[in-house]
């Protein structure tokens, strides 16, 4: 899909993989271009996308300035997910249980355009 597909208001839908570990490292490195050239404040994430997109990060010193918040709004996180997001992602991290969403999430407030 194209990421105006994937774009819906203020939301950039950036995975596209269902299953995190069949996220190929071009796919990581394609999130992670679009998430900086977003400038996101925060990023909805599945816990355990999340995860496996922050130790892509910190493998790579992969850093975000505008990432102020993670959201994990797709079912509770383990504590261990929770803190691993944070360290790596530098960022507040939140979970509450919701409705299915795709995996990873970038949304910018308007003040962020």
């Amino acid at each position: 899909m194209s990421r105006e597909q994937r774009t819906f208001g203020n939301a950039l839908f950036v995975n596209l993989a269902r299953i995190p570990f069949l996220v190929s490292e071009a796919d990581l490195l394609h999130m992670a271009a679009e998430i900086s050239d977003w400038s996101p404040q925060f990023l909805d994430v599945d816990p355990v996308h999340g995860a496996r997109f922050a130790l892509y990060c910190e493998q790579h010193g992969l850093k975000f300035p505008s990432l102020k918040f993670i959201l994990c709004s797709y079912e509770l996180s383990a504590s261990c997910i929770a803190k691993f997001c944070r360290a790596f992602l530098a960022c507040r991290f939140s979970t509450f249980t919701a409705r299915p969403r795709p995996a990873i999430c970038s949304w910018k407030t308007s003040a962020a355009k």
